[in-house]
């Protein structure tokens, strides 16, 4: 719900790093989560001061919301390899 209610890059990109996170906590790996805390900090500090069109963050919203949306359904249902 976090990541269909963004309407600004910042907020998108942190809603989407936390869906993923918790995908990673699911995993109970602390190597994989701190791995994946690190590359969230290096790609903040990539696209800190990228500004995307509107257009195209509308375009990524929505591909983004629906593939994550598949991917917790997915995990609802028990289906590892559809959530992979």
């Amino acid at each position: 719900d976090a990541l269909a209610q963004t309407s600004c890059w910042v907020d998108f990109k942190a809603a989407k790093y936390a869906f993923h996170r918790c995908i990673v906590q699911i995993a109970r790996n602390g190597f994989l989560a701190a791995m994946f805390d690190q590359l969230v900090a290096s790609r903040r500090q990539a696209w800190a001061s990228y500004h995307p069109h509107p257009q195209h963050l509308t375009a990524a919203h929505a591909l983004c919301v629906e593939e994550c949306s598949a991917i917790l359904a997915a995990f609802h249902r028990g289906d590892a390899e559809a959530a992979a």
